[in-house]
């Protein structure tokens, strides 16, 4: 007897119906974990922290804006999110214009950093932005920049830079120092001994700046 007198035509199209549907989601995406291994720019690799399966270790671009830079260090852990369709044309990993071509489950992947219970406290209140060399704050075409490093804060600007407190402000441009609307290289004395605010004698030399 043949086995398609043996085992009953429903149940026979049931199986094999089952068995093509797996076989398809198998080609499908996938969302894995894992942690980054390479990091050129925004462009990361990635080794999939999956027990029981080998899998190969695939660069893929990192979630976020051109006008955001993530820091990711080499062992940062996070996901890979699969996408519907070809994402070499908009993450510079290849060329032309995404398609309904059905693509393997590793191809279509983008990065996205997760948060870990053993980070550091911060304030839950406050927006905090570090890095491991400080902090770069500046415009497209780095006119104005402010750096903040270990050893300290730096701030360059093209036209002009003013820090205001209450009613006084300090404003430094091309023309010097300003402080509160004053020219402060221009402040100038005559020779002698002046008292100042405090109590103590100020000795002005001619044409000295105090």
């Amino acid at each position: 007897m043949s086995s398609e007198q043996k085992i009953p035509l429903s149940r026979a199209l049931s199986a094999f119906t089952r068995s093509k549907a797996l076989s398809e989601i198998v080609k499908r995406w996938r969302v894995l974990p894992g942690h980054v291994v390479a990091v050129a720019g925004s462009i990361v690799t990635i080794n999939f922290d999956v027990q029981g399966q080998t899998l190969p270790q695939v660069t893929m671009p990192l979630a976020g804006p051109e006008y955001i830079r993530y820091p990711i260090q080499v062992g940062d852990m996070g996901v890979a999110l699969p996408a519907s369709v070809y994402l070499g044309g908009v993450s510079g990993l290849g060329g032309g214009m995404a398609d309904k071509t059905l693509r393997g489950n590793l191809a279509t992947l983008w990065w996205v950093p997760i948060s870990n219970a053993n980070w550091s406290a911060v304030d839950p209140n406050a927006v905090t932005i570090y890095g491991p060399n400080g902090v770069a704050l500046m415009d497209t075409a780095g006119h104005t920049k402010a750096t903040l490093t270990p050893a300290g804060l730096a701030v360059t600007a093209q036209t002009s830079i003013s820090l205001t407190v209450g009613s006084h402000n300090i404003t430094i441009d091309s023309a010097g120092v300003h402080i509160d609307g004053r020219l402060f290289l221009a402040h100038e004395h005559t020779p002698g001994t002046y008292a100042e605010s405090g109590g103590s004698a100020v000795t002005g030399n001619s044409g000295g700046v105090v």
